[in-house]
Order: structure tokens, then sequence, then C-alpha cells
């Protein structure tokens, strides 16, 4: 791939495209900004995406490290999830979690791959330069904790981006936050994300996009149903207003299925883009299924899976079409 302006401009353009932010492309190309690893922003549930990408008080999975880690403490035992996103132009994301308790609280881990296809480069006489894939992936680890009421939570990421062969950055960061049960049915939680290093592309660095997030989650249990209600503020970004709902109704008695909406303020372009929308299914069996076969007690053999989560969201992406997310979580 030739090096030069050229080679830049069309490489600017391609990860503008690659974040899912199209309509920031001009911006992104003439160096408009003050952050970047947009990736950063993609990590969470699919439960939290349908309903607006909201929940930061209201996530106990293995994917809470990305939205609050103090999430992790609300979890009943170990887990892992298993997030894939079919996003636009080929763009695909994978993300894998897990967490447990441990006798100095709640440990977690999560990976997260954005990966693309082959894009095509061009120069500013609008020649082909080349062929790159961009990547990014960001690992993170976690530990939480329960005091009462209270939860606290931290967690440590490194991110490697990839736009070209020879167009390569990493950075730190930190996360921290906090959740409280306020009543029996309000829980409120704040966290502060993304804080650390800089992504240094040659001559062109950019600090990641550090991020405040508070919000509440009330339950109604007569209806079965959950409201949630985030605030979000990127230091790349205006402040978001992010809110969901969701209704479960009992199939059976180990069975339940799972509605859910949202919206949020700061969708591509604003309006109906910012809509979301999802569904999913619990089993959970009494006791559990999937008997241990190193247990000699067979009349007390412990079951090594308690429940499976199946979820499905789907998020618009403004002219870009939408989004679908699918999500498998195993709590042990």
């Amino acid at each position: 791939m030739r090096t030069g302006a050229g080679r830049w401009l069309g490489a600017a353009l391609a990860a503008a495209v690659w974040h899912g932010v199209a309509a920031d492309a001009r911006a992104a190309a003439t160096g408009a900004g003050t952050a970047s690893g947009t990736v950063v922003h993609l990590g969470g549930t699919a439960r939290s995406l349908a309903m607006g990408s909201a929940g930061i008080a209201d996530t106990a999975e293995p994917g809470a490290i990305w939205l609050n880690p103090a999430g992790l403490a609300q979890q009943h035992g170990p887990a892992t999830s298993f997030l894939h996103g079919a996003w636009v132009e080929g763009v695909a994301l994978e993300q894998f979690a897990v967490s447990g308790p441990t006798p100095a609280g709640w440990l977690g881990g999560a990976v997260l791959m954005l990966r693309s296809g082959d894009i095509t480069g061009y120069d500013a006489t609008g020649s082909e330069t080349g062929v790159f894939a961009p990547s990014d992936t960001y690992t993170s680890v976690a530990w939480a904790t329960a005091m009462d009421r209270y939860t606290f939570g931290a967690s440590a990421s490194y991110l490697r981006s990839e736009l070209a062969d020879d167009a390569k950055a990493s950075a730190m960061s930190v996360d921290a936050g906090a959740g409280a049960r306020l009543l029996p049915l309000l829980t409120v939680a704040a966290a502060v994300q993304h804080l650390g290093g800089k992504l240094n592309y040659g001559s062109a660095a950019a600090r990641l996009p550090a991020t405040v997030r508070a919000g509440g989650a009330y339950e109604i249990p007569a209806y079965r149903i959950t409201l949630v209600l985030d605030g979000i503020k990127p230091q790349d970004g205006v402040v978001g207003v992010h809110f969901g709902a969701e209704e479960r109704f009992i199939v059976r008695e180990s069975l339940s299925l799972a509605v859910r909406a949202g919206w949020h303020s700061d969708g591509p372009r604003g309006g109906a883009t910012g809509a979301a929308a999802g569904a999913g299914l619990d089993w959970h069996p009494a006791g559990g299924f999937g008997d241990d076969p190193r247990s000699a007690d067979q009349e007390h053999t412990p079951y090594l899976v308690k429940s499976v989560r199946v979820e499905y969201a789907w998020t618009p992406v403004g002219e870009l079409g939408a989004a679908n997310w699918f999500s498998l979580a195993l709590n042990f």
C-alpha cells in the first residue's frame, strides 16, 4: 500500500464507515474531533441494545463489564455470555465475556473484536491504492463487590486498533462504577468509562472518548415490567438520553419470554433511527440441566448449567441500514 496523504484520506473515510459514523466522515477526514476509538462505545448486551442501549443500573451479567463493572456483583453465580453483531458494510462484532464470584469479590473478563472485510483505498486522484482490512480488539478485566444495598466495580482495558498494515495503535483505559438499591423496586447507578491513554496513528493522536453514564431501573412486578433510563455524556459527543422497557411473559414454568423496546436521542441523525427493539428467551428448568459426570454421588448430581438465555436486538444505524445482534448467556 502506498504512503502519502491520499492513502490516509481513504483510510479515514473507510474508518468512519467502519465505526458506523458515516454521517461524520467528512469531519473525520479533515481531522475534526478530539477523540477516537469509537469501538469502546459498542460493547454491551443484546438486552441493553434492545432497550435503547440503556440499563447501566440493571445489567447483571458478564456483559456489564462494558456498561458498569459494578453490575457484575448483581449476579447470582458464575456466568458466560457470547454476543454477535451483524453490522453494516460487512462489519461484524464478536464479544465473549465471563465472570464469577471469588473470595476477593466478583471477577470478570471480556474480549470484543470488531472486524471488517477488505476495503479499497483511493488517493486524491481517485486511483486505487490497495486494499486494507480495519480491525479493533478490545480486552477488559474487571472486579466488583457488593456491600448491603451497594455495589462497586472497576475495570482495566486494552484497545488495539489497526486501520492498515502500517497504521496501528493501542491504548489503555480504566472504568469505575457504582450502584445502589434506593428502594425495593428502584436501583440507580453511575460510571465513568474509558479514562486513560491515546490512540496514536503515526503523527495523529486522539484520546479515547471518556464517558460519564448515570441511570436508574424501576421494576413493576405486577406486570413483570422493567423500565430503564440512562443519561450518557461522551467526550466526543453530545449528552444522550437512553430509555427502554421490558415485559416478561411466563410461557411455562421453566420458560419465559421477554419483549423489549427503547430509544436514544443520540442515534445517527436522531429521530426514528434512535429506536431499538428485541426479544429474549430464558430457560431455567428446576435445578438446571447437564449432569456433571465427575460427581460420584448420582443421587445428588450437580448441574453444569442452571439456565440458558437467548436474545436478539435490532438497532437502526441511520442511512446505513440496521444492525442485528444475537447473544447466548449461560448461568452456572
